[in-house]
């Protein structure tokens, strides 16, 4: 089956959300789902499509780490954008 966790978000608890994300993803991969990680403030944290990271070979480490890697620009975003959920 192929599922998206949800994680990230603006509030003080987006680390916890990743982390949380992270681990809910690598146990339904565990299980032989298709489970990819999705920023749901900033989107999908590649440069690939869905249909693209539901492989075998994707790293939920790495895209937790592409996830923090966007919070430096939190607050920024945070203000200019009026929708809370990401492309």
């Amino acid at each position: 089956m192929k599922i998206v966790v949800l994680a990230g978000g603006t509030s003080t608890e987006r680390e916890v959300s990743i982390l949380s994300g992270t681990t809910v993803c690598k146990a339904l991969r565990e299980r032989g789902h298709q489970a990819v990680l999705l920023d749901v403030f900033f989107g999908l944290v590649s440069e690939k499509s869905l249909r693209e990271v539901f492989t075998d070979n994707y790293d939920v480490d790495q895209a937790a780490a592409d996830m923090r890697s966007f919070d430096r620009w939190l607050k920024e975003e945070t203000v200019q954008r009026r929708e809370f959920f990401g492309p």
